[in-house]
Order: C-alpha cells, then sequence, then structure tokens
C-alpha cells in the first residue's frame, strides 16, 4: 500500500506520515503543525484526494473505525442482513461480527466447517 501513497505523501515536506500495518488493515496517519488552519485543511484535502485516487475501493474507515464496525453500519442502514459460513477460520469472521453490541439485528447465524482426518 505504502508504494501506492508515497508519491502522493512524499509532495508535502511539512506532514508526517506514518504507515501502520496490521493483519487485514493499514492505518495511514498524517500529521502537520502550522498555525494556519485553513492550510492545513486544504492540504490534508489534497492528500485525502491523492489517496482516494490511489487505493481506489480499498479504503473502508476515515475515522480509524474497525472493519467491523463499518460493515456493522451499513448492514443497518440498509436493513440488510448476514450469515457467515467458515472453514479453517474458526468462525473469526462470525466473532468480528458478533462483537459489536445489537448484532443479532443483521446477523442471521454463522456455521463453520473444520477437516476431519
Amino acid at each position: 500500500m505504502d508504494q501506492r501513497i508515497q508519491s502522493v505523501y512524499k509532495r508535502y515536506a511539512n506532514v508526517n506520515t506514518t504507515v501502520l500495518a496490521s493483519p487485514g488493515e493499514v492505518q495511514v496517519h498524517l500529521r502537520m503543525w502550522t498555525d494556519d488552519a485553513a492550510h492545513a485543511k486544504k492540504t490534508f484535502a489534497e492528500i485525502e484526494q491523492g489517496f482516494d485516487i490511489a487505493l481506489t475501493d480499498r479504503i473502508f474507515s476515515r475515522d480509524g473505525s474497525p472493519l467491523q464496525d463499518v460493515v456493522a453500519r451499513l448492514l443497518t442502514l440498509n436493513n440488510a442482513t448476514i450469515a457467515a459460513a467458515e472453514s479453517c477460520t474458526g468462525g473469526l469472521l462470525a466473532e468480528r461480527l458478533t462483537s459489536i453490541a445489537g448484532s443479532s439485528i443483521y446477523f442471521l447465524g454463522a456455521w463453520s466447517a473444520t477437516a476431519m482426518k
């Protein structure tokens, strides 16, 4: 991901960029010290636009919300439901989707298969 966005953030010498990778997601933190709030807002808007172009549909949160919160919000807003059938994950998807209070509104259930030898 950094290869896709570094050409954007490296154009701004006065912006500090931190890229944090963890399983399943990468976070980008931007910091800028200035007395000119309008300039900072404009700079961050330009960077955000560049990230949008570089990453297209790979951005799921701009405020640090975890993926399961974003999915829960979208399911709730669209009156949609979800069920899971998992193998090799031990129910991780179901666990993440049900870790949110009120998940019974959108989560119908899950099935986890394991191979027996």
